[in-house]
């Protein structure tokens, strides 16, 4: 009898269903508390992120270079990052793209026969399930590799946002979504926790720490430009530093990798890239 249940309400899933698990998803995003043992990925990110700061500190404690000037050096230890995380980074983005991502999508699979409507959600169930495996793996990935090339994760945040926003110019929240029809369906979207307020917080320390660094010893128009920037992030609590243009010292140093750097970028893995796991008593949260 539960079985008959199960089939005949899957047989009957359409759009409205479908929406349901892409809220799931979205409240999954949003920062939901997993039990330990759920994931193996996410105890080992937990586990490497303690090595990490054991060595470069916390998030909200890195330093940008004296002057904005990134060293080469270390462009070319972020890009070994993303390379790091390349096949971590596919993996979530084949998940995503097997689960209906728009109400056009979902009144699709409604259109279909029953038979072959059932089968196909069956699966978008499974690759919704298995999301969560492939977010703690990717964790683990991006924290191996950071570990490995010599990295914190305070560094990471601040040229990945120094890079893919403040002067590639993608969105802080782009990422997986749906989109709104045209008679005004529902509108999920899951890129809501890339700019939280921790990660913006932790930015807002790193320029405050460059700031107390070149208050001393570098230029007059390079500590006013500093200033103000430290100024506008403190005003405005969606801003990301350098939101309006990146000085030209930081722009100069990264022009010479434009090309490596621009196909460094993922769309979907945007939203999920500067997330972090952390222990809390038997669970581990993702914020």
């Amino acid at each position: 009898m539960a079985s008959s249940t199960a089939r005949n309400w899957l047989i009957g899933c359409g759009a409205g269903c479908l929406l349901v698990i892409l809220v799931v998803l979205a409240i999954f995003a949003g920062g939901v508390m997993f039990v330990r043992d759920t994931v193996s990925g996410f105890e080992t990110a937990v586990e490497i992120r303690a090595e990490l700061e054991n060595r470069f500190g916390t998030t909200g404690e890195f330093t940008p270079w004296p002057g904005g000037e990134i060293p080469a050096d270390r462009i070319e230890t972020f890009l070994a990052v993303r390379q790091g995380t390349q096949v971590e980074r596919q993996d979530l983005a084949d998940n995503f793209a097997a689960i209906p991502m728009s109400e056009a999508e979902a009144r699709e699979l409604d259109s279909k026969p029953s038979g072959e409507k059932a089968l196909s959600i069956f699966k978008i169930i499974g690759s919704a399930l298995g999301l969560g495996a492939e977010m703690g793996d990717f964790f683990a990935a991006r924290n191996a590799a950071l570990l490995d090339a010599g990295m914190g994760m305070g560094e990471y945040t601040y040229l990945y946002t120094v890079i893919y926003f403040s002067w590639l110019g993608h969105d802080p929240q782009e990422g997986p979504q749906t989109d709104r029809d045209d008679d005004g369906g529902v509108e999920v979207q899951l890129g809501q926790m890339q700019s939280g307020p921790r990660t913006r917080d932790d930015l807002l320390s790193m320029l405050r720490n460059q700031l107390q660094q070149d208050s001393t010893g570098t230029t007059e128009d390079w500590v006013g430009l500093l200033t103000a920037e430290v100024e506008a992030l403190e005003r405005d609590t969606d801003r990301h530093p350098w939101q309006d243009g990146l000085p030209s010292s930081i722009a100069a140093s990264l022009e010479p990798h434009r090309e490596r750097l621009m196909a460094s970028y993922d769309p979907i893995s945007n939203t999920f890239e500067l997330v972090i796991t952390e222990k809390e008593g038997l669970s581990i949260t993702a914020e």
